[in-house]
């Protein structure tokens, strides 16, 4: 699994007239891809501001994607226009399965075969984990994406680049 976020041991405390207040002693967690939406509705009654990122660090603007828990089709092969770093168009075929609100699939493009890792959709938006073999290594890269209909858009992001754009239209 690759963590989007690794807590470890944190603590916090308060001093108050009484003597100290612990709030947090030890606590330990990792957040990994499509876990904050699953989240999402046990935080907003204890904090007053959320703010969610995707993989590439955009912030995401939660009036627009609200998680009501409401998810859409995202089943089927997609064909994707995904441009580089160059401006030059790098095809690719995504295939999603798609069981409630839960996906995974592959991405087959000039790289092979890369496994989209299991992952929860929030509404219509995705953030996945999409392993890349490259030169016999595995990368990691962070997948984030909007199904809208018939269409998907995104970016990839691989560690040390900037993040990838891409666009799609599902296969009938």
């Amino acid at each position: 699994m690759t963590a989007v976020l690794d807590v470890a041991h944190v603590s916090k405390e308060y001093s108050t007239p009484r003597g100290p207040l612990t709030v947090l002693s030890d606590v330990t967690f990792t957040l990994a891809p499509g876990d904050a939406a699953a989240i999402m509705d046990q935080l907003k009654p204890y904090a007053s501001k959320i703010e969610i990122y995707d993989g590439a660090g955009k912030r995401k603007d939660l009036a627009v994607t609200p998680n009501t828990g409401a998810f859409v089709n995202a089943a089927g092969t997609w064909t994707l226009e995904i441009t580089g770093p160059a401006g030059n168009t790098i095809p690719a075929t995504l295939s999603i399965k798609q069981d409630g609100s839960k996906i995974s699939g592959t991405v087959t493009s000039q790289l092979g075969e890369s496994e989209l890792k299991p992952t929860t959709l929030n509404g219509s938006d995705f953030d996945a984990t999409l392993v890349l073999n490259m030169g016999g290594q595995a990368i990691d890269a962070q997948v984030t994406g909007t199904v809208e209909g018939e269409s998907i858009k995104g970016t990839i992001a691989l560690p040390n680049f900037p993040a990838l754009p891409f666009t799609g239209k599902r296969n009938k």
